[in-house]
C-alpha cells in the first residue's frame, strides 16, 4: 500500500511528506508503522474486498511514544487503493481512566 497522508498525520507522527509519499505504510518513520495487526488488516482488504471499522491497535512508537489508535480501512471503489483512517484516542483513554479512579 503506497501512502499519501494529510497534514495532521505528518504533524502527529513527526514524519515529512518527502519521507512518506510513495512509500509503503510499513516503511514510514524508520519502519515504526510495521505493526503486525495493521499489516494483517490492510493485507486482507484488497484481495478479499474487505473493510474494517474501529479496530483498536496499541503501539509504542519510537518518536511519539505509546499510542492507542482506532483504525478504519476500505478499498476505494474498483481501484487497488486503500483508504486508511487512523484516529488517535490515546488522550481520550487516559482522561477516561483518570475519571474512573
Amino acid at each position: 500500500m503506497r501512502v499519501r497522508a494529510n497534514q495532521t498525520f505528518y504533524d502527529l507522527s513527526q514524519v515529512s511528506p518527502a519521507h512518506t509519499e510513495g512509500r509503503l505504510v510499513y516503511e514510514l518513520g524508520n519502519r515504526q508503522w510495521d505493526i503486525p495487526k495493521l499489516r494483517e488488516l490492510v493485507e486482507d482488504v484488497l484481495p478479499h474486498n474487505n473493510a474494517f471499522d474501529d479496530v483498536e491497535v496499541e503501539h509504542d512508537f519510537e518518536t511519539i511514544g505509546r499510542r492507542i489508535m482506532l483504525l478504519n480501512g476500505r478499498r476505494l471503489d474498483h481501484l487497488h487503493l486503500i483508504l486508511l483512517a487512523i484516529r488517535d484516542v490515546t488522550e481520550q483513554r487516559r482522561m477516561k481512566a483518570q475519571q474512573q479512579t
